[in-house]
């Protein structure tokens, strides 16, 4: 059974009415949700890859704050030192470059 097969055949708009007497199609997403999870248990391979991943994105994700966290912490200082108009007065010869599309 492939994805083709599990999109394919099982998945209707609910028959049901709401009370305005319009069809309901809320449970749709529901019953696409219910049926893709069902299906997942049955694949083993699929649910190791996908643990995989998703501890490899949070192991990165944390590798990632830990090397910025000094940086961070940098510019904490240096606002705190200096204020913000002191990067303002830095930053704005830069972004008047950028803007007047010198370059040089």
């Amino acid at each position: 059974m492939g994805l083709d097969d599990l999109f394919k055949h099982k998945y209707h708009h609910s028959s049901s009415y709401n009370h305005h007497g319009g069809h309901h199609h809320s449970h749709f997403k529901l019953e696409l949700l219910r049926s893709v999870l069902q299906y997942l248990p049955h694949k083993k391979a699929l649910l190791v890859g996908a643990l995989i991943i998703c501890i490899v994105i949070f192991i990165t994700g944390i590798a990632l704050l830990w090397a910025i966290f000094p940086l961070i912490t940098q510019a904490v200082g240096y606002v705190e030192a200096n204020g913000i108009k002191s990067i303002v007065d830095t930053v704005l010869p830069y972004v008047e470059k950028i803007w007047k599309g010198t370059g040089k």
